[in-house]
């Protein structure tokens, strides 16, 4: 069965999908100065992102 990888972009581009991915990269990289910096605005960065990747401004 072939698979289609039609609309997938918008899946990617989801806060949760953004969000998964932000704890699997952080993983063990807490105490990191950036990682923690970017975890104090993680609501703001992940919707930056978020923006950034919709209008493909990244």
């Amino acid at each position: 069965m072939a698979r289609s990888f039609d609309n997938l972009y918008p899946e990617i581009c989801s806060f949760e999908n953004l969000y998964q991915a932000w704890r699997k990269a952080a993983k063990g990289k807490r105490s990191c100065p950036a990682a923690a910096s970017f975890e104090i605005n993680l609501a703001d960065e992940l919707i930056q992102l978020q923006q950034e990747l919709i209008t493909q401004a990244w």
